[in-house]
């Protein structure tokens, strides 16, 4: 009997000895797989922290970019208002003499279109933000808009001393192509605004090439050009606040950025091509649309010379506010023709029912007792062929839209300049 127990105790033994091993073979695979677990955790969370540290590096910049460009937006605003101010009390003193009068004037001009510049800059970036940029198509002729652009800058050239310059080529003469004309002179207006800021002496240059089914417009000048590495972020919102160049001109940096976002919003691109020293080159790009569907409100668009002689026609304006009214009361004033004004929509809709005689209505929105666009409704509900135009300072593309489907022959937005003004009556009188 002992014997047999000698004889099984080493079977016993081995088996306990392979149990050991399989259970320091499980733990090793599991420490291992706890082990890579570890190392692919780790490389994870350090993967994750460096993706936090760049996030609050961003947000750092950008709090920086927006503190920056708060201080320069409330020193571009201060600045005109300024000598808007200042000029205004001076012109108060009745011993002023009429050189300084006009001299004056002319300074709170300016003074207010560069602070409206700055404004519209402003609501342009929120909208852009919020994507509320909204495109009106029309057939456009790109001769007669780029020779109204070249014609709108000439006397500033002429008052720099810098030669202006629009390459009218023969074979571009009757292009048109279906796109929103008023973002397309926005876009323009920035790159020419840039290139006169920025152009000391020498030349500025407009025009147009076509490559393939893209019409390429251009900006050239000779001024103080960008460098390389500015080149990448010159388009970036807030950029350019910190720029030397930008402080050094003034300037809110916005300007680019809405360009580019206008752009690409009518379905293109814009470059830069630049040296220091040697002037840039802005080019943007849009389709070329030969045929479309246009919308029924879709118009032409075409130079107007008016000739303002309305002996006979009378205009009603639609008017809540004293100054607005007075000014477009000036407007009309030299037009011949007869002028009567109803302060609601309410007294506008029984005017009309009780003046055969009324050939336009002017009509602002914004009103007591019954807005701009329930009065024209009624009104057009009487009398559809009547002209009534909507003047008014919702200034936005989809106001322009909400206000021709709800009846309006067409808009004009304030400030409203005389020539438009004239010229838009003059579609409708002449």
């Amino acid at each position: 009997m002992i014997k047999k127990q000698h004889r099984q105790q080493p079977f016993k033994t081995r088996m306990h000895r392979k149990r050991v091993a399989s259970v320091l073979s499980k733990s090793e695979q599991h420490l291992k797989k706890q082990n890579k677990e570890f190392i692919l955790h780790s490389t994870e969370y350090l993967a994750l922290n460096e993706e936090l540290e760049l996030t609050k590096k961003m947000a750092e910049e950008s709090d920086r970019l927006k503190s920056a460009f708060l201080a320069n937006i409330f020193h571009e605003i201060r600045t005109p208002m300024n000598a808007i101010i200042g000029f205004s009390d001076y012109l108060m003193r009745a011993d002023l003499p009429k050189v300084k009068t006009e001299q004056f004037l002319q300074i709170i001009n300016t003074g207010c279109k560069r602070l409206l510049s700055v404004i519209s800059d402003i609501v342009d970036i929120s909208k852009i933000e919020a994507n509320q940029i909204a495109v009106y198509k029309e057939l456009v002729n790109i001769n007669l808009l780029l020779t109204d652009i070249y014609t709108s800058y000439k006397k500033q050239a002429c008052n720099n001393k810098i030669e202006l310059i629009y390459s009218d080529k023969p074979e571009f003469s009757h292009i048109e192509t279906i796109t929103d004309v008023t973002l397309i002179k926005q876009v323009l207006t920035i790159l020419l605004n840039n290139a006169f800021k920025f152009t000391q002496k020498g030349k500025i240059e407009i025009g147009l090439d076509v490559k393939d089914n893209f019409l390429e417009f251009y900006v050239k000048d000779t001024g103080i050009g960008i460098a390389a590495k500015n080149q990448t972020t010159i388009f970036d919102r807030f950029s350019q606040v910190e720029n030397t160049n930008t402080r050094l001109y003034g300037g809110n940096g916005l300007g680019l950025s809405i360009a580019k976002a206008l752009v690409e919003k009518l379905g293109g691109t814009i470059t830069v091509s630049s040296r220091l020293k040697e002037g840039s080159t802005f080019s943007f790009t849009l389709p070329y649309v030969l045929n479309a569907n246009l919308t029924e409100n879709t118009k032409k668009i075409a130079k107007t010379n008016p000739s303002v002689n309305w002996a006979g026609k009378t205009i009603l304006i639609v008017e809540d506010e004293v100054y607005s009214h007075a000014y477009i009361e000036q407007v009309l004033s030299s037009t011949n023709a007869k002028l009567c004004h109803a302060w609601n929509g309410e007294k506008a809709i029984k005017m009309v029912e009780s003046h055969d005689a009324i050939s336009l209505v002017l009509m602002d929105i914004k009103m007591p007792v019954i807005n701009g666009y329930e009065a024209t409704q009624q009104i057009k509900g009487k009398k559809p062929k009547l002209p009534v135009i909507a003047m008014t300072a919702y200034a936005l593309n989809h106001d322009r839209e909400k206000a021709l489907q709800a009846g309006f022959d067409d808009y004009i937005a304030k400030p409203i300049p005389k020539d438009a003004l004239l010229g838009l009556i003059a579609g409708y009188l002449n």
